[in-house]
């Protein structure tokens, strides 16, 4: 009998944890976090009598329904860092801004763009400058939908993780492109102007934006939680 209810209280757990982690705004460290206050209800109940399987029962009833959880956790994080949307927009801004201030030794930052042709051929025959150029295009698109992806899931911690890494990747492309024209022995190359250096500087603010509204989320979650 016991080891009947020990089963079915493993089922009964792993059911409360599967409805969890249905719950999209709700991460796997939100989830350990609810299942040791779960724990935390279901010692104190232990402690007047109850078994454990009431006593888990009863500490679910107290906490909640999962989706009743994932529900008010979605609320409860929609509030945004003060610095994130500002960040955000300021790089979108720049970005903007770098396309028509000159980039690269007269040339203006759009005129870049205009070389996608030669370096697609370079890139082809296998020029590993050339696949970085083409690169670049990805890290580009991720900074015009940044806007969107700030405004539309500033609450969702899942996306916003993917935006913070993929912004980090994209800054470092970036940024690790204008150092490899930096240390080319093309003199012309070197001959870098500021649209070039806002540009790259974007996407370092596009980064730190997601840094600061992951950390809005957790510190939200965690007076959610007490």
């Amino acid at each position: 009998m016991e080891h009947t209810t020990g089963d079915s209280m493993n089922a009964a757990v792993e059911g409360w944890r599967d409805e969890l982690a249905a719950q999209g705004g709700l991460t796997a460290e939100i989830r350990r976090e609810l299942e040791g206050h779960l724990q935390d209800c279901m010692a104190g109940f232990q402690k007047l009598g109850l078994s454990e399987f009431e006593s888990f029962q009863m500490a679910r009833q107290r906490m909640g329904q999962p989706k009743q959880l994932g529900t008010e956790f979605n609320k409860a994080m929609k509030t945004n860092s003060p610095w994130s949307r500002t960040l955000i927009f300021g790089a979108w801004a720049i970005f903007a801004v770098s396309f028509f201030l000159p980039a690269l030794n007269g040339a203006r930052g759009f005129s870049c763009a205009l070389l996608q042709p030669t370096f697609w051929q370079g890139a082809l025959q296998g020029d590993s400058f050339s696949i970085h150029y083409e690169f670049l295009t990805l890290a580009n698109l991720l900074m015009l939908a940044s806007p969107l992806l700030f405004i539309g899931f500033s609450g969702n911690a899942r996306v916003l993780r993917w935006v913070h890494f993929t912004a980090m990747a994209a800054a470092m492309l970036v940024c690790g492109f204008v150092l490899r024209l930096l240390m080319s022995p093309d003199v012309s190359a070197k001959k870098l102007e500021i649209g070039c250096f806002l540009w790259a500087f974007s996407f370092v603010l596009v980064y730190m934006a997601a840094l600061f509204q992951l950390h809005a989320l957790r510190k939200n979650a965690v007076q959610t939680h007490a």
